[in-house]
């Protein structure tokens, strides 16, 4: 089951599995009623198996050189 009061914020780094620290794989979510966007992430391990919400950080800087330099 997914806890979705518990969250987590994206970063400019890779997803990481806030409990024992792996990489994860996620899947990009709609919530109904609210078409709130989420990603849904899942922990590689096989010990751990977490299963946890990241969503977009509003405050996160937009690196305009980086997007200048790859158009």
């Amino acid at each position: 089951m997914i806890n979705f009061n518990s969250r987590y914020l994206i970063t400019d780094q890779p997803i990481t599995c806030p409990k024992c620290g792996n990489r994860t794989s996620f899947n990009n979510f709609i919530i109904p009623l609210t078409y709130e966007k989420v990603e849904i992430h899942f922990c590689l391990s096989e010990s751990c198996k977490l299963i946890f919400v990241v969503e977009p950080n509003e405050e996160l800087p937009i690196d305009d050189k980086a997007i200048t330099a790859n158009q």
